[in-house]
């Protein structure tokens, strides 16, 4: 058992990551050629409508979460019947997702004009743009979106990210020859929506495929169903947060500073979010592993793992986030020209919100493994609001950069103080001072390793690409040169090393 996880494992990780780069370096080659074409204030009308989206999936409550935990133990037990009636349930509940948001949706239109402060282009109907892309989030609701955790519950998730690597070439093909040939907002706008139905059409093709014994039909009892509910309510508070920290941060810089520093922002955060979304996939991709091994170890077993998987976490977030401080400013010029530069505090907040967001990712996997979601509610509740209300006093203030440290703030203060103690004493019956100090201390070494690379790249000259990539190359050595020496005779280090051994 414990080979076949390990095996699922690489796999997942390895289509998962190679899915991720894929779609980091096109949409990359694209973005570029947007700006170019069509200016920053359209990038900025892009990622507004992004956030509004992302607010109105809060109806999705968190349903595709708990539908996969849902389906951990009856595939465990082979109970067809359950599996069918869950299948049933959630296809149900989608549906009325989807009407829900598109209701929303509409609604929102109402309230462009306080949302939009100034930067609006000229030759497009931004209502037009916007219902082509509520139409489009919205039909994924109502297709087959539901048959996607089939492959999730089962591990199976490298099928998905096949799905995700063939879809997504036909929609770059597609952008990349409106952006350079018919340059037309409306047609390039299109693509997403479209593409996201074709890869719900298609996986649920695959689905029938691999799992045709699995039809939805029948119902669920009602103590499962009050079960599903339980988790859905906590899940909600748990994606309430998420929304606030990803999406109201866009709305408000729209609102308050205007489309063109939305969309200078905008850059900045689509280089850390590419960051996020590798480093993310080394622990969202054995989320499933660890729900089986959870079910399998003893509780001091999985702590032990869980440890020592925290700590490679740390190092590799520790050394992308080094990266980030040295390069971030360069890397922006030479990309999109010095206009769209922001000031380097900014850079530097965007590295530290990158440190604090991805440092607890391995617990993080561990709460949604263990499904404590219920034992979450307040935690995101009161991160939302304390982001939400500084980020309306401080961007009075400070600006943009106030709308940056106001996230962090919430995340360091309260966000992963909280999230650390819920899982050592839910998920493993501990104290939470060893995981706590040690990422504390971590953290630590990560700001001196910082400081240090900074100093020494610094030397260099700036903006000059051939300069950018030696400083590339000393970035890649120099801080894991750095955390070598500092952690070679931590016990810690020692122990994780025997896990890559193992693997």
């Amino acid at each position: 058992m414990i080979g076949t996880r390990t095996k699922n494992a690489i796999r997942n990780i390895l289509f998962a990551i190679l899915l991720r780069i894929y779609q980091i370096i096109i949409p990359f080659l694209i973005r570029t050629i947007f700006i170019y074409k069509l200016g920053i204030e359209y990038l900025g009308l892009n990622s507004l409508f992004a956030s509004i989206l992302g607010v109105l999936s809060l109806a999705e409550l968190g349903f595709g979460t708990a539908m996969a935990y849902s389906l951990y133990r009856p595939i465990a037990e082979q109970n067809k019947s359950m599996i069918c009636a869950l299948m049933n349930f959630y296809k149900i509940a989608y549906r009325i997702i989807g009407s829900i948001i598109l209701t929303f949706g509409l609604i929102m239109m109402l309230f462009f004009p306080k949302l939009i402060k100034s930067d609006v282009p000229s030759d497009i109907n931004i209502y037009i743009v916007y219902l082509i892309q509520l139409l489009g989030s919205v039909s994924t609701y109502y297709l087959f979106a539901y048959k996607s955790t089939l492959f999730i519950a089962h591990q199976r998730n490298d099928l998905v990210s096949k799905v995700g690597i063939i879809v997504s070439t036909l929609q770059y093909i597609v952008q990349l020859f409106v952006l350079l040939y018919v340059n037309n907002f409306y047609i390039y706008s299109m693509a997403v929506p479209v593409s996201a139905i074709i890869s719900n059409l298609i996986i649920a093709i695959l689905a029938d495929k691999y799992y045709p014994h699995y039809k939805a039909y029948g119902k669920i009892k009602e103590d499962m169903f009050k079960i599903i509910v339980l988790k859905v309510k906590a899940l909600f508070w748990v994606r309430l947060g998420t929304v606030v920290l990803n999406s109201v941060d866009s709305i408000v810089i729209s609102a308050f500073l205007g489309l063109a520093i939305l969309g200078k922002y905008n850059n900045y955060y689509y280089i850390v979010n590419s960051v996020v979304s590798i480093v993310g996939m080394l622990t969202t991709s054995i989320v499933a592993i660890i729900g089986n091994s959870l079910t399998v170890e003893t509780k001091e077993k999985n702590y032990d793992v869980c440890i020592k998987l925290s700590f490679l976490n740390q190092w590799i977030v520790g050394w992308f986030t080094v990266c980030l401080i040295c390069l971030y400013q360069d890397f922006i010029v030479i990309w999109v020209g010095k206009e769209n530069v922001l000031s380097f505090p900014n850079a530097l907040l965007f590295s530290v919100y990158f440190y604090i967001l991805q440092s607890h990712q391995v617990a993080g996997a561990y709460k949604d493994a263990a499904g404590i979601w219920n034992h979450e509610q307040w935690r995101p509740l009161i991160v939302a609001v304390v982001n939400l209300v500084l980020n309306m006093l401080l961007v009075y203030f400070i600006g943009l950069s106030g709308v940056i440290l106001s996230t962090i703030i919430s995340l360091f203060f309260i966000n992963t103080p909280w999230l650390i103690s819920n899982v050592c004493k839910l998920v493993f019956a501990k104290k939470t001072s060893e995981y706590f100090f040690m990422w504390i201390k971590n953290m630590i070494v990560t700001v001196f390793t910082g400081i240090f690379c900074y100093t020494v790249v610094n030397v260099l000259p700036k903006n000059q690409m051939i300069y950018f990539i030696i400083k590339g190359m000393i970035c890649c050595i120099l801080p894991n040169v750095c955390f070598l020496g500092i952690y070679y005779f931590d016990k810690r280090f020692k122990n994780s090393l025997r896990i890559i051994k193992n693997s």
